[in-house]
């Protein structure tokens, strides 16, 4: 019998790890307070199933009556009664297990209920349990409903999953339901030290941090786990655990990740032939990746890992890396992650992810970017005035290294580009108004990566040059929106664009929504590279505009003439403000109807 199924456990005091589980239930048995259907969910290897068991055993055992008289002092089940005994040998006839993963038909469903309408034989109840609950089918749920909620006084139901979001909510309404967490890493590893020592195992205990660590929770994955070492090894060691997983050990995995923090491309590449990745599985090594540097992460932040690796090279590794460029190597670790299932070399992947995390600059998450504006006569130098931020945040950015110095000037030939004059490199930028000043010449010290900086005017003439682009997207519609819309507010450094738009038309919140693909680009393209645009439908009601259309008034027979109600609704914009607005906002005309009265 392999390890899982001999050391599974066969009454309460022997479950590890859902001691708050173990409570509900042993309570519920201290106050005969059981409920007729009880839902048990966690993920695999938890316990489920097992304490499942116990507790049918517990309801039919003879001891019953004297636990809930005293219950403390005593193993429970007993394991000795005539009930106890035919549920270790799974012979019960008032218990019956059922995999809805092969039963998940309504006939399946059907055929329970129908027994369970028979009395007990050898207990005082009946337990049916339903193991893979989340298999059914909805009609086989549906058929379920009328008996979960009112069931023979002599039934127990049990559904046990592991997916209960896909148990039905008027399923899950009706069940008592007992949530299972993941076994904790230290009851795991104390668990598995006891069961070495009773077998006569050989295993030290990095071994077996290292095996609790793979489980991710599950027991019955880390006494597998351990099944297999002990027939492949006669001594376990953490070696051996790598080596037969096929993982990477830490002490190498941290090596990598040190020459990719000190940024040499060359290294990397001359790091990974050393390490001869080649022959490691690409997903177990991005995995130890992401596991090595969320320990440097909880390290960073001066908190105790639990379950994580920690030596001196992670802690090296948490000295030399900043916040921002940790959580950048994050942020690549996860971008490539879907891409290890679709390609056909993995290890190549790999290297050319190791060599963009290699380009991930220091603080990369806490920098935003750099944008100057120009206002009135207001010009930008090298230098920074008192009360320039953006110019100090530009000069406070190029003290931070001793590098060549750059000298940025207008071309006078190229309105609305800025000359970087020791590499020529062109900035496409804002066209400048006629009462802007010149760019004055001016030295700025800085390291190659300083970013270009873009030049915008006031923002009522930003705002009107990003009002045209949206007319030229012919949609009518949104023109008229975005045309009732205040100046945006532009916050540089949250990147964010805030529009006010009257709170009368509220109701094209949906519909500006639906449609951002069309115009979103449009302010990336004005105002900054990934900036999030924020409509407030806060805004007082639009104001008036002059009449562009004349309305024309089809011709009736009536006692005023149509000149005459032509000429008063161009007169009175009061009486017709929202006709007006509409004349405005769309082409065409507006027919004056005359009262009934006068026809």
């Amino acid at each position: 019998m392999n390890l899982a199924r001999k050391w599974r456990s066969r009454h309460f005091d022997e479950v590890v790890g859902q001691s708050l589980v173990v409570r509900l239930v042993k309570n519920s048995l201290f106050r005969n307070a059981i409920f007729p259907a009880y839902l048990l969910s966690g993920t695999r290897g938890c316990g489920k199933t097992s304490i499942a068991r116990i507790f049918a055993a517990a309801l039919n055992c003879h001891a019953l009556k004297e636990f809930q008289k005293s219950p403390q002092g005593q193993q429970f089940p007993c394991l000795e009664c005539t009930s106890c005994l035919a549920m270790q040998s799974m012979n019960h006839p008032d218990f019956m297990e059922i995999d809805a993963a092969s039963h998940t038909g309504v006939d399946n469903v059907r055929q329970i209920v129908d027994a369970s309408s028979f009395v007990p034989v050898l207990g005082g109840k009946k337990i049916y349990l339903i193991d893979e609950a989340h298999m059914l089918s909805k009609a086989a749920f549906n058929a379920f409903l009328k008996v979960l909620e009112e069931p023979p006084s002599s039934v127990v139901f049990m559904l046990a999953t592991t997916d209960p979001h896909k148990i039905l909510e008027t399923v899950s309404s009706r069940c008592f339901n007992l949530f299972f967490e993941p076994v904790a890493h230290d009851a795991i590893v104390g668990h598995l030290q006891m069961i070495c020592e009773r077998e006569s195992i050989s295993c030290d205990r990095d071994a077996l941090m290292l095996i609790a660590r793979e489980s991710t929770g599950s027991m019955r994955d880390a006494l597998n786990l351990l099944e297999r070492l002990r027939i492949a090894y006669q001594s376990i060691t953490k070696s051996s655990v790598v080596e037969l997983m096929g993982s990477v050990d830490d002490d190498r995995v941290c090596q990598l990740l040190l020459t990719i923090a000190k940024g040499s491309a060359r290294d990397v590449l001359l790091m990974c032939e050393k390490l001869d990745l080649k022959k490691q599985n690409a997903v177990l090594l991005w995995k130890k990746i992401i596991e090595l540097l969320r320990s440097c992460l909880w390290l960073k932040n001066d908190v105790s890992v639990e379950g994580l690796p920690v030596h001196g090279q992670v802690t090296e590794i948490a000295q030399l890396c900043s916040y921002g460029k940790l959580i950048g190597f994050f942020e690549l670790c996860y971008t490539y992650e879907p891409l290890f299932s679709k390609t056909a070399a993995p290890h190549a992947l790999l290297e050319m992810m190791f060599l963009k995390m290699a380009q991930v600059e220091e603080d990369t998450t806490q920098k935003p970017s750099v944008s100057a504006r120009v206002t009135n006569n207001r010009p930008i130098t090298g230098g920074a005035g008192p009360n320039d931020s953006t110019s100090s945040g530009i000069q406070s950015r190029a003290a931070s290294s001793t590098s060549t110095s750059r000298t940025i000037s207008v071309n006078s030939r190229t309105p609305g580009s800025v000359v970087m004059s020791d590499s020529a490199t062109m900035v496409n930028v804002a066209p400048l108004s006629n009462n802007s000043s010149e760019l004055q010449k001016g030295p700025l010290k800085g390291s190659e990566d300083i970013p270009p900086v873009e030049i915008h005017q006031t923002a009522q003439s930003q705002w009107a040059a990003c009002l045209q682009e949206i007319v030229k997207l012919k949609d009518p519609l949104i023109v008229s929106i975005f045309r009732q819309a205040g100046v945006p507010v532009f916050e540089v450094e949250a990147k964010t664009v805030t529009v006010t738009f009257p709170e009368d038309i509220l109701f094209f919140k949906d519909m500006l929504e639906s449609t951002k693909k069309k115009w979103l680009p449009l302010f990336v393209r004005f105002y900054q590279e990934g900036v999030a645009v924020i409509p407030l439908f806060t805004g007082g009601a639009p104001k008036e505009r002059p009449l562009k259309n004349t309305a024309t008034v089809k011709p009736v027979s009536s006692t005023r003439s149509a000149q005459e109600e032509n000429t008063t609704f161009n007169k009175d914009s009061e009486k017709w403000q929202k006709s007006h607005m509409i004349l405005d906002l769309f082409p065409g005309t507006i027919t004056v109807v005359p009262d009934k009265e006068n026809l």
